[in-house]
């Protein structure tokens, strides 16, 4: 008979473990799965993000400045609506791995060797041979290793500017954000294309729209990008729009943006975050995402 109570009691202590490990686990936090898929409840609405550098060539841009004009524009945005936070900043060196620099050259069009620089071709080689996925569980992983998993512990999203290339200037994957810092630029073609740093202000412009899709919104001006939309329809479709000058818009027109100009989040946007957005961040809960577009 001791020996069926020798095993109860292992079993139950084991289970009581494993029931007080799943307790503790937080599948809100972004230490270990940056696809969570609920916000924590909070007393304000305040939207918690930790900011990030990616790469090695940071003194192209301002970033500290970007941080600050981020935090500006963001708080300017969605004042009586939602606060912003921003848990923790870094700037990350590249990972180092073994990446095929010859195998990238080889996408490189032009003869002149400035146009196949080591720094150049470590960004492009993610284009050809790494995803979204990789360069989130990099980034995260090196996150955690340098002493920032405290502030992924309380973060909503991490938002990365980021020197790997990608398709586009920026994208949304989990509770991640990214946003290309420089952008390269017709790089197969046969003069090699150009390496194009954003300024400041079009960091923040593209941060703010990573941001917004990342508080659950989606594109603004949506119907006028349709692939059956030839170019003159969309640009005429564009100039109807009310939504295109919506930071969210693929209607607005980047260029414009400067130090005393930038576009902001529309009253559709707005309310959408008010309606939706801010409840979930208050009452914690599931992410939840605009089921229809702003015009």
């Amino acid at each position: 008979m001791l020996f069926p109570r020798i095993g109860i009691r292992i079993a139950f202590g084991l289970a009581l473990a494993l029931s007080s490990g799943i307790a503790r686990a937080d599948p809100c936090s972004l230490v270990e799965n940056p696809y969570a898929k609920c916000f924590r409840p909070r007393l304000k609405p305040t939207f918690r993000v930790v900011l990030v550098h990616y790469g090695e060539n940071v003194g192209n841009y301002d970033f500290e400045r970007a941080k600050r004009l981020f935090t500006e524009r963001f708080t300017a945005q969605w004042k009586g609506i939602l606060g912003l936070e921003i848990l923790d900043s870094a700037v990350i060196p590249l990972k180092t791995i073994d990446r095929d620099l010859a195998e990238t050259a080889k996408h490189v069009g032009g003869s002149d060797p400035a146009r196949r620089t080591r720094d150049r071709l470590e960004r492009l080689w993610y284009y050809y041979f790494s995803d979204a996925g990789k360069l989130i569980e990099e980034v995260n992983g090196l996150l955690r290793e340098s002493g920032h998993r405290p502030a992924l512990a309380e973060a909503d999203a991490v938002l990365v500017v980021s020197e790997p290339q990608f398709e586009a200037l920026g994208f949304v994957a989990g509770n991640y954000g990214f946003v290309e810092q420089p952008s390269e630029i017709a790089w197969a073609l046969s003069d090699g294309g150009r390496t194009e740093w954003q300024t400041t202000e079009r960091v923040v412009d593209e941060l703010l729209h990573e941001s917004g899709h990342l508080l659950g919104i989606d594109h603004a001006s949506a119907k006028c990008f349709g692939d059956a939309l030839p170019p003159d329809a969309r640009t005429a479709c564009c100039r109807k729009s009310p939504g295109r000058t919506d930071v969210m818009s693929y209607c607005r027109d980047r260029a414009a943006v400067k130090d005393a100009f930038y576009f902001g989040f529309t009253s559709c946007t707005k309310r959408y975050v008010r309606k939706t957005t801010v409840p979930a961040l208050l009452k914690g809960g599931l992410r939840k995402f605009q089921p229809t577009a702003c015009d």
